[in-house]
């Protein structure tokens, strides 16, 4: 499996709605539509049996919101580049935090990158 591939996120709002990533054709969904200071949970759901579900709840109530989600991968160059590692990363208001392909968490302070 393609490390890019490795999570699926489902993202909730207070009021009870859920985006998920990708739509039953496949195309991929946004989250920049949605109210960012009313996302309080945004679920990563594995496509390996072998990997963690992994739950992020944002305490909205204590003045923490989410800011945004993106993807960051890393190259390799060997005979060709190939993707050797990629990280998902939710920022919020107080943190980041980042989830490995293969299931690790790195939580740091909002404005710090990671540089693998």
């Amino acid at each position: 499996m393609e490390r890019n591939k490795s999570y699926n996120w489902i993202i909730e709002t207070l009021d009870g709605e859920k985006l998920e990533q990708y739509n039953s054709d496949g195309s991929e969904n946004s989250w920049k539509g949605l109210n960012k200071k009313r996302i309080h949970k945004v679920s990563f759901i594995p496509n390996s049996p072998f990997l963690k579900q992994h739950e992020l709840i944002i305490d909205t109530f204590n003045g923490n919101y989410f800011q945004r989600r993106f993807g960051r991968g890393f190259l390799k160059q060997s005979n060709q580049f190939k993707l050797s590692e990629y990280l998902n990363c939710i920022v919020t208001k107080h943190f980041r935090f980042y989830l490995t392909s293969d299931g690790q968490v790195i939580i740091t302070p909002n404005n710090y990158e990671i540089k693998v």
